[in-house]
């Protein structure tokens, strides 16, 4: 008897509710007279039973916690080896500090190099005609689809331009060139001519006047039909002559200015760019363009040349 019960001291106690809990539902099932019980009965049964399932379900509701893994117990033997174990020595050595994740973006290699802001005038909406040629002097390709044109022009419509490959605005408008109308990448030492959508709705005998070059790449813009004022476009001749700022950024932000004409005075805002008043934009004569001389130039009243030689995507820089 005394193994017996030194037995159920050291058992655990959910097995030994559980055991307790089987012997009673067992004496539920089976009518076995016990002493301590009495004779068997219903109500004998019916009770047995009850306090069996509630002695199993208690030594069950134990036992699961117990095989999310073993309990950490801290006793005193634990404590006094944490306490005896010798610290490591701090080395006091300057953190290195971390590699970034994501590298520095290069400086754009994007400049406006042509601005045709007076198309020839026997033309209904002669401002189909007006471009922005834009060259990439880098020595890797260069996505401009996303970015902005901008300008200080007034009125309605006056809203920046967002530009995207022609076949984004224009995907069954093929033209009369042989230029590459479906991308917006610019390779190193290519040109890319950023037209008005409504470029191929010109009339009389300046519809669709200018010849590409094959690898040139052609541009629109994804709102609006004109570059510029929606109504006027770009302005030549009439003041307030036309500024123009490429950029990243918003409608509402300019993150990045990537090239100007016209050395406008350029914030945060593309709703706020206006005239330096010095002697850019330079006045451009009808059928006349203005021309980037030197493409690592700056943008300045030198730099620039007026040209009835309209010749977009066929520049000579890095030729």
């Amino acid at each position: 008897m005394g193994d017996i019960l030194v037995a159920l001291a050291t058992t655990p106690l959910p097995t030994v509710l559980a055991l307790g809990g089987m012997v009673f539902i067992f004496l539920a099932i089976v009518p076995v007279k016990v002493k301590i019980l009495g004779n068997p009965s219903p109500k004998r049964q019916v009770v047995s039973g009850l306090v069996g399932v509630i002695l199993l379900l208690g030594g069950i509701s134990l036992y699961l916690p117990a095989m999310d893994g073993p309990e950490v117990v801290n006793t005193p033997t634990a404590m006094a080896n944490e306490v005896a174990l010798p610290s490591p020595v701090e080395e006091h050595v300057s953190p290195t500090p971390a590699a970034e994740e994501t590298p520095q973006e290069e400086p754009s290699t994007i400049a406006v190099t042509e601005v045709m802001a007076s198309p020839c005038v026997d033309v209904v909406g002669a401002s189909v005609n007006e471009f922005i040629e834009i060259y990439n002097f880098g020595p890797e390709p260069v996505d401009v689809s996303g970015w902005w044109l901008a300008s200080n022009t007034r009125g309605d419509g006056d809203v920046p331009d967002k530009v995207v490959a022609w076949t984004a605005r224009n995907p069954n408008i093929p033209l009369n060139t042989n230029a590459i109308l479906d991308t917006s990448v610019i390779p190193p030492s290519g040109y890319a001519v950023i037209l008005s959508p409504e470029y191929h709705r010109g009339d009389g005998k300046y519809v669709m006047p200018y010849r590409f070059p094959e690898d040139t790449i052609i541009l629109t813009i994804g709102n609006g039909d004109r570059l510029g004022n929606e109504t006027s476009g770009l302005l030549g001749k009439t003041n307030p002559l036309s500024v123009v700022v490429l950029y990243k950024g918003t409608e509402f932000l300019i993150e990045e200015v990537v090239s100007t004409y016209g050395t406008p005075v350029v914030g945060l805002s593309p709703y706020e760019i206006r005239n330096d008043e010095d002697d850019l934009p330079v006045m451009i004569g009808d059928c006349h363009s203005a021309e980037r001389i030197d493409i690592f130039k700056p943008d300045s009243e030198s730099n620039w040349r007026t040209t009835s030689v309209i010749s977009p995507g066929w520049g000579t820089y890095g030729h």
